[in-house]
């Protein structure tokens, strides 16, 4: 495994705590609603007594990961549209 891939690979379990000050409770509450319904993470464990316990996290990272891969695919599709157009435009000529 190369230097990068183990860096990469570290990377990939290693966590960080931050938080964010300033953001409107009206943005706040569609992030929380965004990580409800795509951020879910369900644990089933047995308890001291042998009782079967289930419950949902949300898990924040996985929705704001799920944000940035969302934005940056937009990004591109944009990028793909853009090359696109000029492509036409050098094919067929200014419309």
């Amino acid at each position: 495994m190369s230097e990068n891939n183990e860096r990469d690979a570290i990377e990939d379990i290693t966590t960080t705590t931050f938080s964010i000050q300033g953001v409107p409770i009206k943005t706040f509450k569609r992030f929380l609603h965004f990580c409800e319904e795509n951020a879910q993470a369900t644990k089933v464990w047995k308890d001291a007594t042998g009782q079967k316990q289930i419950r949902k996290e949300l898990i924040y990272s996985i929705g704001l990961a799920k944000l940035l891969d969302a934005f940056e695919t937009d990004a591109k599709a944009q990028m793909l549209f853009d090359r696109i157009i000029k492509l036409e435009d050098k094919v067929y000529g200014n419309r």
